[in-house]
């Protein structure tokens, strides 16, 4: 059960944000426009990262800071030792921080297309995931 109002704030901005980058995808693939699929992306990392921050902070109490010993992808993968189904979302966490946050975002490179087109689509399912792994949360 979500515990907090800061979790539940977490999960609906990251919604917002998964539809926000699904609406500028589909602008970008039909006048194929690249800075709206940076921003896609853009919008699909954020949304990533918010769910993955909801989900540590119901089920450890603990908000990731970036930068710190309590960063996200580090609480992550400690959490991911101790509960079951956790280790698939962390490994596509990762994935999703290397392809959306360090080659587009960072590098903007959008090559090869349909791998960055899957990912941003993707993360609309990694935060129904994340969003009931935090619900599970005991």
């Amino acid at each position: 059960m979500l515990k907090t109002k800061q979790v539940v704030a977490l999960l609906d901005e990251a919604r917002v944000n998964s539809a926000d980058s699904l609406a500028r995808l589909d602008d970008a693939t039909k006048h194929w426009d690249k800075r709206e699929l940076l921003r896609s992306a853009e919008k699909a990392w954020a949304a990533a990262n918010q769910a993955t921050n909801a989900l540590i902070l119901a089920r450890t109490g603990i908000e990731p800071k970036p930068g710190s010993d309590a960063d996200t992808y580090g609480l992550l993968s400690r959490l991911a030792k101790e509960v079951p189904g956790l280790e698939d979302l962390k490994d596509r966490y990762a994935h999703l921080s290397v392809y959306l946050f360090d080659l587009v975002l960072c590098n903007g490179s959008v090559d090869p297309l349909d791998f960055t087109i899957h990912d941003i689509r993707d993360t609309a399912d990694y935060i129904r995931d994340a969003e009931r792994l935090a619900r599970e949360a005991p």
